[in-house]
Protein backbone atom coordinates (compact mmCIF):
# COMPACT_ATOMS: atom_id res chain seq x y z
CA UNK A 1 0.00 0.00 0.00
CA UNK A 2 1.37 3.40 -1.01
CA UNK A 3 1.48 6.27 1.50
CA UNK A 4 -1.20 8.30 -0.33
CA UNK A 5 -3.72 5.44 -0.58
CA UNK A 6 -4.81 5.91 3.05
CA UNK A 7 -6.34 9.28 2.05
CA UNK A 8 -8.37 7.87 -0.87
CA UNK A 9 -11.77 6.20 -0.92
CA UNK A 10 -13.63 4.40 -3.75
CA UNK A 11 -16.82 6.32 -4.60
CA UNK A 12 -19.61 5.72 -7.13
CA UNK A 13 -20.25 8.61 -9.57
CA UNK A 14 -23.75 10.00 -9.07
CA UNK A 15 -24.17 10.64 -12.78
CA UNK A 16 -22.77 7.66 -14.68
CA UNK A 17 -22.31 5.07 -11.87
CA UNK A 18 -18.57 4.47 -12.50
CA UNK A 19 -16.41 3.76 -9.42
CA UNK A 20 -13.57 6.29 -8.99
CA UNK A 21 -10.98 7.36 -6.40
CA UNK A 22 -11.71 10.48 -4.34
CA UNK A 23 -9.92 12.03 -1.40
CA UNK A 24 -11.67 11.23 1.89
CA UNK A 25 -11.73 14.90 3.00
CA UNK A 26 -13.49 15.85 -0.26
CA UNK A 27 -16.11 13.15 0.24
CA UNK A 28 -16.68 14.34 3.83
CA UNK A 29 -17.24 17.89 2.56
CA UNK A 30 -19.67 16.65 -0.07
CA UNK A 31 -17.40 17.36 -3.03
CA UNK A 32 -16.40 13.89 -4.29
CA UNK A 33 -19.65 13.07 -6.08
CA UNK A 34 -18.67 12.95 -9.76
CA UNK A 35 -15.87 11.20 -11.66
CA UNK A 36 -15.18 14.05 -14.13
CA UNK A 37 -16.06 17.64 -15.04
CA UNK A 38 -18.46 16.51 -17.72
CA UNK A 39 -20.33 14.29 -15.22
CA UNK A 40 -20.34 17.14 -12.71
CA UNK A 41 -21.93 19.49 -15.27
CA UNK A 42 -24.56 16.90 -16.20
CA UNK A 43 -25.21 15.88 -12.60
CA UNK A 44 -25.70 19.42 -11.29
CA UNK A 45 -28.15 20.32 -14.06
CA UNK A 46 -31.01 18.75 -12.10
CA UNK A 47 -30.96 21.84 -9.78
CA UNK A 48 -30.16 24.35 -12.51
CA UNK A 49 -32.96 26.86 -13.05
CA UNK A 50 -35.05 25.57 -10.16
CA UNK A 51 -36.36 27.92 -7.48
CA UNK A 52 -37.91 27.57 -4.05
CA UNK A 53 -41.69 27.51 -4.11
CA UNK A 54 -43.70 30.35 -2.57
CA UNK A 55 -44.30 28.51 0.73
CA UNK A 56 -40.56 27.82 1.22
CA UNK A 57 -39.61 31.42 0.35
CA UNK A 58 -42.10 32.75 2.92
CA UNK A 59 -40.71 30.37 5.56
CA UNK A 60 -37.11 31.50 4.87
CA UNK A 61 -38.19 35.15 5.00
CA UNK A 62 -40.10 34.66 8.26
CA UNK A 63 -37.17 32.85 9.91
CA UNK A 64 -34.67 35.54 8.86
CA UNK A 65 -36.87 38.42 10.02
CA UNK A 66 -37.41 36.72 13.41
CA UNK A 67 -33.66 36.25 13.81
CA UNK A 68 -33.04 39.92 12.90
CA UNK A 69 -35.67 41.13 15.39
CA UNK A 70 -34.22 39.00 18.19
CA UNK A 71 -30.72 40.33 17.44
CA UNK A 72 -29.37 36.87 16.59
CA UNK A 73 -28.25 38.16 13.18
CA UNK A 74 -27.90 41.68 11.72
CA UNK A 75 -29.55 42.85 8.55
CA UNK A 76 -27.16 43.54 5.65
CA UNK A 77 -27.70 47.30 6.04
CA UNK A 78 -26.86 47.26 9.75
CA UNK A 79 -23.72 45.21 9.03
CA UNK A 80 -22.70 47.80 6.46
CA UNK A 81 -23.22 50.69 8.88
CA UNK A 82 -21.27 48.94 11.64
CA UNK A 83 -18.20 48.52 9.44
CA UNK A 84 -15.30 50.89 9.86
CA UNK A 85 -14.61 53.00 6.78
CA UNK A 86 -12.15 51.13 4.57
CA UNK A 87 -9.95 54.01 3.46
CA UNK A 88 -6.90 55.71 4.93
CA UNK A 89 -5.57 53.97 8.04
CA UNK A 90 -8.54 51.57 8.11
CA UNK A 91 -7.82 50.22 4.63
CA UNK A 92 -6.42 46.67 4.52
CA UNK A 93 -3.80 47.95 2.04
CA UNK A 94 -2.54 50.74 4.34
CA UNK A 95 1.25 50.87 4.32
CA UNK A 96 1.95 53.52 6.91
CA UNK A 97 1.43 56.64 4.81
CA UNK A 98 4.02 56.03 2.08
CA UNK A 99 2.58 58.68 -0.24
CA UNK A 100 4.60 61.89 -0.16
CA UNK A 101 2.92 65.29 0.07
CA UNK A 102 3.76 66.04 -3.58
CA UNK A 103 2.27 62.73 -4.78
CA UNK A 104 -0.82 63.30 -2.68
CA UNK A 105 -1.29 66.77 -4.15
CA UNK A 106 -0.83 65.48 -7.71
CA UNK A 107 -3.52 62.82 -7.11
CA UNK A 108 -5.95 65.28 -5.54
CA UNK A 109 -9.17 66.50 -7.10
CA UNK A 110 -7.92 70.11 -7.07
CA UNK A 111 -4.89 69.13 -9.19
CA UNK A 112 -7.07 67.23 -11.68
CA UNK A 113 -9.40 70.22 -11.99
CA UNK A 114 -6.41 72.56 -12.49
CA UNK A 115 -4.94 70.26 -15.16
CA UNK A 116 -8.27 69.97 -17.00
CA UNK A 117 -8.86 73.74 -16.94
CA UNK A 118 -5.36 74.45 -18.33
CA UNK A 119 -5.86 71.88 -21.12
CA UNK A 120 -9.25 73.38 -21.93
CA UNK A 121 -7.88 76.95 -21.94
CA UNK A 122 -5.08 75.95 -24.38
CA UNK A 123 -7.59 74.05 -26.57
CA UNK A 124 -5.74 70.74 -26.09
CA UNK A 125 -2.70 71.74 -28.13
CA UNK A 126 0.95 72.39 -27.37
CA UNK A 127 1.59 76.12 -26.86
CA UNK A 128 5.14 75.77 -28.22
CA UNK A 129 4.72 73.70 -31.41
CA UNK A 130 0.93 73.55 -31.88
CA UNK A 131 0.60 69.74 -31.89
CA UNK A 132 -2.84 68.66 -30.70
CA UNK A 133 -2.50 64.87 -30.89
CA UNK A 134 -0.28 62.51 -28.95
CA UNK A 135 0.68 62.88 -25.33
CA UNK A 136 0.09 66.32 -23.90
CA UNK A 137 1.34 67.36 -20.49
CA UNK A 138 0.50 70.32 -18.31
CA UNK A 139 3.64 72.12 -17.21
CA UNK A 140 4.07 74.52 -14.29
CA UNK A 141 5.84 77.68 -15.48
CA UNK A 142 7.09 78.34 -11.95
CA UNK A 143 8.20 75.08 -10.25
CA UNK A 144 5.60 73.11 -8.30
CA UNK A 145 7.90 72.59 -5.30
CA UNK A 146 9.24 76.16 -5.02
CA UNK A 147 5.94 78.07 -5.39
CA UNK A 148 3.25 76.29 -3.33
CA UNK A 149 0.89 79.28 -3.61
CA UNK A 150 0.90 78.96 -7.44
CA UNK A 151 0.37 75.18 -7.63
CA UNK A 152 -3.28 75.42 -8.66
CA UNK A 153 -3.14 78.80 -10.38
CA UNK A 154 -4.33 78.42 -13.98
CA UNK A 155 -2.01 81.19 -15.19
CA UNK A 156 0.99 79.22 -13.91
CA UNK A 157 0.22 76.27 -16.20
CA UNK A 158 0.75 75.62 -19.90
CA UNK A 159 -0.07 72.68 -22.17
CA UNK A 160 2.96 71.24 -23.93
CA UNK A 161 3.75 67.98 -25.72
CA UNK A 162 6.27 65.47 -24.35
CA UNK A 163 9.03 66.50 -26.79
CA UNK A 164 8.71 70.21 -25.90
CA UNK A 165 8.49 69.36 -22.20
CA UNK A 166 11.74 67.40 -22.37
CA UNK A 167 13.47 70.32 -24.15
CA UNK A 168 12.11 72.68 -21.52
CA UNK A 169 13.65 70.78 -18.57
CA UNK A 170 16.64 73.06 -17.94
CA UNK A 171 18.55 72.07 -21.05
CA UNK A 172 18.34 68.32 -20.38
CA UNK A 173 18.02 66.20 -23.54
CA UNK A 174 14.97 63.94 -24.01
CA UNK A 175 15.19 60.49 -22.33
CA UNK A 176 15.46 58.60 -25.63
CA UNK A 177 18.48 60.68 -26.62
CA UNK A 178 20.19 60.00 -23.25
CA UNK A 179 19.56 56.25 -23.57
CA UNK A 180 20.90 56.26 -27.14
CA UNK A 181 24.04 58.18 -26.13
CA UNK A 182 24.77 55.86 -23.17
CA UNK A 183 24.28 52.85 -25.46
CA UNK A 184 26.71 54.32 -28.01
CA UNK A 185 29.30 55.05 -25.32
CA UNK A 186 29.07 51.52 -23.91
CA UNK A 187 29.18 49.75 -27.27
CA UNK A 188 32.54 48.28 -28.37
CA UNK A 189 32.39 50.12 -31.71
CA UNK A 190 32.19 53.56 -30.05
CA UNK A 191 35.42 55.54 -30.44
CA UNK A 192 35.97 58.83 -28.64
CA UNK A 193 37.77 61.49 -30.65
Amino acid sequence: MKHWEKYIKKVKCQNCGVMFNAYIYNVERGWGKFCSWSCSKKGNKNRLGKFHNKKTREKISRTLSEKMKSGEIDSPLIKWYKQKPRFGRNSPNWQGGKTTIGQGLRMSLAYKKWRYSVLKRDKYECVKCGINDGKLQVHHKKPFSQFPQLRFDIDNGETICVACHNKNKKGRPPKKQVILETYKMNSPCYIRI
